[in-house]
């Protein structure tokens, strides 16, 4: 399943992919998505979700893939 058709929450997509990439919660890998660091935390915890979600679903089936 990729990160645009799993039916997870952002968050537990997010967790997973950041597991697979050994990323940390940094403002560098805040940055991979525009975001802030506190930006990203929110996201982690459920507090948020991206306003361009399934962008930032179709970046991360990328970088999986290698091409980004």
């Amino acid at each position: 399943m990729t990160p645009l058709d799993d039916p997870r929450p952002f968050a537990a997509v997010l967790r997973d992919f950041l597991g697979r990439h050994h990323l940390r919660q940094t403002p560098e890998t805040a940055a991979l998505f525009g975001a802030g660091r506190s930006t990203l935390t929110d996201w982690l915890a459920g507090r948020e979700v991206p306003r361009g979600e399934r962008s930032h679903r179709a970046l991360m089936l990328l970088i999986d893939e290698g091409r980004a």
